[in-house]
């Protein structure tokens, strides 16, 4: 009887840890990269990402509670996703990724808005 178990435990989380294309744990793969190569990788997915009409901010380190962070809430207006990639523990990787996927996906999300969204909420925030 035991090994049946064991056989369906471990068959049903091989199936739920497989990655699919739309996963988006599959930032972790960024971890163990090094960084110009996670910003390369980065680079890539962001412009697929928009081409797919997917929006999104790639942030790492201690974030605030989404409900309490105006950042995420400022994004949420225009349709973006600000997505948490690490937490406070983070590798060059990581920072590479967020700097490439960031980098590319900016720019492309002011073009789509006519306005540059993220400079304007630097300058909402400057006091406060």
């Amino acid at each position: 009887m035991k090994i049946p178990i064991i056989i369906i435990l471990l068959l049903s989380c091989a199936v739920c840890s497989a990655e699919t294309k739309s996963n988006l744990d599959g930032y972790a793969v960024f971890h163990d990269l090094k960084k110009e190569i996670a910003k390369e990788k980065a680079e890539i997915l962001a412009r697929e990402d928009f081409k797919n009409g997917i929006y999104r901010i790639l942030v790492y380190g201690k974030r605030p509670i989404p409900k309490y962070d105006s950042y995420t809430q400022y994004l949420a207006k225009y349709g973006i996703d600000c997505y948490p990639i690490a937490g406070c523990i983070f590798s060059d990787g990581i920072i590479g990724a967020a700097e490439g996927y960031n980098g590319v996906i900016k720019p492309l999300l002011v073009q789509k808005f006519g306005t540059d969204i993220f400079q304007n909420y630097k300058n909402q925030n400057e006091n406060h």
